[in-house]
């Protein structure tokens, strides 16, 4: 099973947001078969997955609105990254020694996001979490 990262697709499957769990009930679109997917092979946002009864391939997509996508997208960044990027933050140096950690969680929310995928809600939930504030352009 390959973490899914891009918006789009269709014949995908929905899944309670409850991912971090031990799993979560998937059904097939193709042929209805339903299993337990384990919830460490669900990115934040989802997964391509390939059903085991019909070898059908789709799309697990996860509920939820852009701020609950940016918060378990930082959540993944906070389990990682979180010390350095609390200390570099307060070093003032966050984008020196952290910015390829970041961008790469906000590539990953645009993707998960898609067109409602705004940078304002990854910028409050950056806000929220670490207390970093983005300031746009005057």
């Amino acid at each position: 099973m390959e973490e899914w990262g891009h918006e789009g697709g269709g014949g995908g499957a929905r899944a309670r947001p409850g991912w971090a769990g031990p799993g979560m009930e998937v059904s097939c679109p193709a042929c209805g078969a339903r299993y337990l997917l384990p919830g460490g092979l669900l990115g934040p946002w989802g997964a391509k997955v390939r059903c085991p009864g019909c070898g059908q391939r789709f799309e697990v997509r996860l509920e939820g609105s852009a701020a609950e996508l940016a918060e378990r997208i930082l959540d993944r960044l906070e389990e990682r990254w979180g010390a350095r990027i609390r200390q570099a933050n307060a070093q003032g140096r966050l984008f020196s020694q952290c910015g390829p950690e970041l961008l790469e969680a906000f590539d990953a929310f645009q993707r998960g996001a898609g067109p409602g995928g705004e940078a304002r809600v990854f910028r409050r939930a950056l806000r929220r979490r670490w207390g970093i504030e983005l300031e746009t352009g005057a």
